[in-house]
């Protein structure tokens, strides 16, 4: 039986936990044993189902404890943000010195700053962080792969797992561009690393010609699989909403959404937007406070409204217009691959990663819009709204994705790489 490790930033309830508990209960339920170790924080309850074999264990580092942290399943979402996550501050630069005030109060209050910013002392934290935190804890659980999702996280992998034979992959949430730095030498760091390890797995094919030009490092796409379980197709009448549902974060762009419907709803008045926003942390909360704010200041409360995550999302989605993404830049969208997969009339724009065009053709399963063009979005909910066949079409071809990236064939991809690589 394998032992996989997949190490992530938080487990609260947005689409990286969705897919990491995907991929762990399949892998689960092919004989593995997995452990999800999170760095920054637990929620007490969550709404994705844990298979028996999957574990969540939360690490202090400075407290240098590694504890299971399962969170317990909550099956009425509507309160989820309210609760407080378990959450822990990341560990201060571990100097290792007895000075006092000068550089070693400078490392305290900007240690992270430097750490992006410097690939000399981004390496030294690192190696030092991962000895001093996680090297114990790897040579314990004796994992036969560890999978770190996010570029920090893989460098505390590759660090404290050298020499003990563990395979160690780096998966990638969001478009390099966004993740790395454009200089040269944070290139040649990440690529050096990359070198080092089996290989780095993306989720789109635009994305895998980012190292592209490097032959020492194995770039794997494998896109995300669609959430199981999923509620047949709506095939009646739909009601005149147009839904999103996403974690609240300016990448999302809620904003020119706001702006496209605003357009939309001088010309047909019955038509809602609806935003299920998931908010876990402040900047998240501030940010769903601004738009908040913004649907007051444009008078749209009566036809605005912006919900809390709900476990049975798409239940309460189904019957809806059309879903409406108006993303900067993704991975590749769970929601989006999700509202396909239940028959939803898609509008998506082009955002930075590729993942709209890597899984829709424009006017066939969904609409494709340029990223920050409220017009084109606008024009896009106008045509479903005025061409009920074309949103028809789109409904019925977009469906095909639920077995096209069913999370079974979605996992036998993943352990191809895993097993060969």
């Amino acid at each position: 039986m394998k032992k996989i490790v997949f190490i992530i930033k938080d487990f609260f309830n947005a689409g990286l936990e969705r897919r990491v508990t995907n991929l762990s209960n399949e892998l689960a339920n092919g004989g593995c044993s997995v452990i999800i170790l999170a760095t920054h924080g637990v929620a007490e309850s969550t709404i994705f189902r844990l298979h028996p074999n999957v574990s969540v264990v939360m690490v202090d580092e400075g407290k240098k404890t590694f504890t299971e942290k399962t969170p317990k399943l909550k099956d009425d979402a509507e309160t989820i943000e309210k609760e407080k996550p378990q959450t822990i501050t990341p560990a201060a630069v571990h100097s290792g010195g007895k000075s006092k005030g000068g550089l070693k109060k400078s490392l305290k209050e900007r240690g992270y700053e430097l750490v992006c910013s410097n690939n000399l002392f981004r390496s030294v934290y690192y190696k030092k962080l991962s000895k001093s935190v996680y090297r114990d804890w790897f040579l314990k659980q004796k994992p036969d792969v560890v999978v770190a999702f996010g570029l920090s996280r893989f460098q505390k992998a590759v660090f404290a797992t050298r020499g003990m034979g563990i395979k160690v992959f780096d998966a990638e949430l969001l478009t390099l561009k966004k993740s790395i730095s454009q200089d040269k030498k944070t290139y040649s760091y990440y690529s050096g690393l990359l070198k080092k390890s089996n290989g780095i797995i993306v989720q789109t094919k635009e994305e895998g010609e980012y190292f592209g030009k490097e032959k020492d490092i194995k770039i794997h796409v494998i896109n995300n699989p669609v959430k199981p379980g999923l509620p047949e197709a709506y095939r009646g009448k739909r009601d005149e909403v147009i839904v999103n549902y996403c974690r609240m974060t300016p990448q999302k762009n809620i904003e020119l959404l706001i702006d496209a419907f605003e357009k939309l709803h001088g010309e047909y008045p019955r038509y809602r937007l609806e935003v299920y926003g998931n908010a876990q942390d402040n900047e998240e909360r501030e940010y769903k406070n601004r738009i908040l704010r913004l649907v007051g200041e444009r008078n749209l409360d009566d036809c605005v409204s912006v919900y809390p995550p709900a476990a049975d999302v798409h239940k309460k989605v189904l019957k809806s217009a059309m879903f409406v993404s108006s993303s900067d830049y993704e991975g590749l969208s769970n929601s989006m691959l999700e509202s396909m997969a239940i028959g939803l009339p898609c509008i998506c724009t082009d955002c930075l990663g590729g993942g709209t065009r890597e899984v829709m053709t424009d006017h066939e399963n969904g609409l494709i819009v340029p990223m920050n063009d409220a017009e084109a979005m606008y024009r896009a909910m106008k045509e479903f709204i005025e061409n009920p066949a074309l949103a028809q079409k789109c409904s019925q071809n977009a469906m095909k994705i639920r077995e096209k990236l069913s999370v079974e064939k979605i996992t036998r991809q993943w352990l191809d790489v895993i097993e060969n690589n």
